[in-house]
């Protein structure tokens, strides 16, 4: 299975698109389109886990298994207003 992490035979596996450091990249999400930030993320490898609104602004939340990484997206019309590395939230798991 191909990831962050070497593989089983002590080679270096490649990093899938969106990888740096073992953790997903989500600093170019601000600023973008929020359905296609949603599309990125899941090609990262993010799986939405919550939601959330207070007027209208939207946060999402998604996780990334293979890294660890639970990240907010706060979107507000229609726009990433910023990508957060969380750290931790009770569906983060």
């Amino acid at each position: 299975k191909q990831g962050c992490r070497a593989a089983e035979d002590g080679q270096p596996a490649a990093a899938p698109a969106g990888h740096q450091g073992g953790k997903a990249k989500i600093s170019d999400l601000k600023g973008m389109d929020a359905i296609k930030a949603i599309d990125v993320m899941s090609s990262r490898g993010f799986a939405g886990v919550d939601t959330m609104t207070s007027g209208e602004t939207l946060y999402g939340i998604y996780y990334n298994a293979g890294t660890g990484q639970c990240v907010q997206l706060t979107n507000a019309d229609n726009r990433v207003e910023s990508a957060d590395d969380i750290g931790t939230h009770p569906n983060c798991r």
